[in-house]
């Protein structure tokens, strides 16, 4: 602004000279009094570097706000059009990642509905022949309602999954006892054990009741212990309950293949089928939702293993009671990846 008004001032200033020059030589070198006194205007051309100066700098301070308006509009257009190109490069991404799930969850679920559906297809054309023995036939029998079961475990897992990623899964917290749970779940699956020799115990301390969802504890623990049962070929599966300060605890061990060290925080990502573990009959889902489904109810579901060999435990911790009234709350599934 300084340099616009001394401009000003100067162009002035040449305005005064040259209208002094002209009235000079108009009056013949009349003295300064005179010129003023025969041409009024004078008056006025004296004031021509002030007023010049006061407008030159008015113009420049007009034309640095101008300037500055224009590089702000140019600096936030930049910025805008990073931010729609960062967003855009997200939001491709994002479409990318999904169609990427999308593709890998189909060649998942595929390979995994193959394996059943090739027996059911072929224990049912083993029924066909008219050789067939009654023994021969009632193994096909139960090879496909083991096929057809294992089946329905994938459905129902992606069901659980899809809502629980989707709009999320209804769980309703209340004081429970879980120990009844916990012996409820044991008897349910003692059969399963049994039949492949296997010592199914309970041992329940008669710890405090727990806050949680009684229909979500129950599958939660369900899914527990029928893993341990499936993933060990001999020995004993147990459940042990008890309280750790202010938690109630839930310890599910078996004597499976246990699992290494670098595995343990995979058991529980989605369609994840760890070492020892992939060739068993498993979506890979039911971890995921019980873990999804326990930190909805406030707790925590994790594993510890001393190693391949040495079989597994998975621990349930609960808040226990508080005497508060029930809470409605919803179990939501991050995104797959």
């Amino acid at each position: 602004m300084a340099c616009w008004a001394l401009g000003g001032f100067a162009f002035g200033l040449c305005f005064v000279a040259a209208g002094w020059l002209v009235g000079y030589q108009t009056l013949d070198g009349a003295s300064i009094s005179a010129i003023h006194t025969g041409m009024p205007l004078m008056w006025i051309i004296d004031l021509a570097p002030l007023v010049l100066a006061i407008a030159a700098a008015a113009i420049g301070g007009l034309y640095r706000r101008v300037h500055e308006a224009w590089e702000h509009s140019q600096k936030l257009a930049s910025e805008l059009a990073s931010n729609w190109t960062v967003d855009l490069q997200r939001t491709n991404a994002e479409l990318a990642a999904a169609l990427d799930r999308r593709e890998r969850i189909s060649a998942m679920v595929s390979h995994e509905m193959r394996t059943p559906l090739t027996a059911i297809v072929g224990h049912a054309e083993l029924l066909k022949e008219p050789g067939t023995s009654p023994e021969d036939a009632r193994e096909s029998v139960d090879e496909i309602a083991s096929s057809a079961t294992f089946m329905l475990d994938i459905v129902n897992d992606l069901l659980d999954t899809a809502k629980l990623a989707d709009h999320g899964m209804a769980v309703t917290v209340d004081d429970i006892d879980g120990d009844e749970i916990t012996r409820e779940v044991s008897e349910l699956l003692k059969p399963l054990a049994d039949s492949k020799h296997l010592a199914l115990s309970a041992e329940l301390c008669t710890s405090p009741r727990c806050r949680a969802d009684p229909a979500r504890l129950r599958q939660v623990v369900t899914n527990l212990v029928a893993n341990a049962i499936k993933f060990t070929d001999s020995g004993s599966v147990v459940v042990h309950t008890h309280r750790d300060g202010d938690h109630y605890v839930i310890d599910v061990t078996d004597e499976g293949p246990g699992i290494v060290a670098t595995d343990l925080n995979r058991v529980f990502a989605p369609f994840e089928q760890v070492h020892d573990r992939a060739d068993r009959d498993s979506t890979g889902l039911g971890l995921t939702i019980s873990r999804c489904l326990t930190e909805a109810m406030g707790g925590t579901l994790t594993v510890t293993s001393t190693g391949p060999g040495y079989g597994s435990t998975f621990t349930i911790q609960l808040p226990t009671e508080s005497g508060a009234a029930p809470e409605e709350r919803t179990a939501l599934l991050a995104a797959i990846s």
